[in-house]
């Protein structure tokens, strides 16, 4: 178990690193039905066949189902790698097939930001 500014954590101390040096593109998806099975699906399938990042910056993905609109949120080890951060980015874009005219979706990337005491 890890700690966090002095508390008990139970996340990976590989996972906190990660969020304490990198950041994470996040896509945010209109509510239509099928459509975030589909992209998870694909973003795991990717994730496994090291098709959107083949030199392991990854390190985790989060879904996030909500009323109005859903979130998958990509890591990343370095955000101060901007070559490596915006090819996972173009990977995503890509890889998701999230093109079409029934799909309102955002990719952002963002920092982490705070200070993490691993």
């Amino acid at each position: 178990m890890a700690k966090i500014n002095g508390r008990a954590d139970s996340l990976s101390l590989p996972f906190l690193i990660c969020v304490s040096q990198g950041g994470r593109w996040t896509l945010i998806l209109q509510n239509f039905p099928g459509l975030l099975d589909r992209v998870w699906q694909n973003l795991v399938c990717a994730l496994i066949g090291e098709t959107i990042d083949p030199e392991d910056e990854i390190c985790g993905a989060v879904i996030s189902i909500r009323p109005k609109v859903e979130r998958i949120q990509v890591w990343v080890r370095n955000k101060d790698n901007w070559d490596k951060v915006e090819q996972i980015g173009h990977g995503l874009l890509q890889g998701l097939d999230i093109a079409g005219p029934n799909v309102v979706a955002s990719l952002e990337f963002a920092v982490s930001v705070g200070d993490y005491k691993v």
